[in-house]
């Protein structure tokens, strides 16, 4: 399976989501909304962890009406600290340009980047106040 989700942690505290290669909409919604049943499963925040370092183009079709659609509405369990795992620059702009054209939804949401999983765990680590177990 080329994109999914699971838990990051055993204490099931964060959710890594993995894209990679070509994929479509249909996709990432179908990935989101089985990320909102884990989420259902538990009742404490959950941190988002998306390696999007090989998804291919991110930009694609209707990039900003399904960017709107899923970060507008986030599961009750989301802590809104997310980390990308991408090491193109592009994606810097991109999170940019939507914390402009959607700032009432992307002022609620940490965003950070990091190089690998690794790192990402640590910077979450570090934001949560307390080691995590990854």
């Amino acid at each position: 399976m080329q994109n999914f989700v699971e838990w990051a942690t055993e204490e099931q505290n964060s959710l890594l989501y993995v894209f990679r290669g070509t994929w479509n909409w249909d996709e990432v919604e179908d990935t989101v909304i089985e990320g909102d049943l884990l989420m259902n499963e538990v009742m404490h925040p959950v941190n988002i962890i998306l390696d999007i370092q090989n998804a291919g183009n991110l930009l694609g079709p209707g990039f900003l009406v399904h960017a709107r659609r899923i970060f507008g509405v986030a599961h009750p369990n989301c802590s809104g600290r997310i980390v990308l795992i991408q090491a193109d620059p592009t994606i810097h702009s991109v999170h940019t340009l939507l914390n402009r054209a959607f700032s009432p939804i992307f002022s609620q949401i940490d965003v950070y980047y990091a190089d690998s999983y690794e790192e990402a765990a640590r910077l979450l680590s570090h934001r949560n106040g307390h080691p995590n177990t990854y």
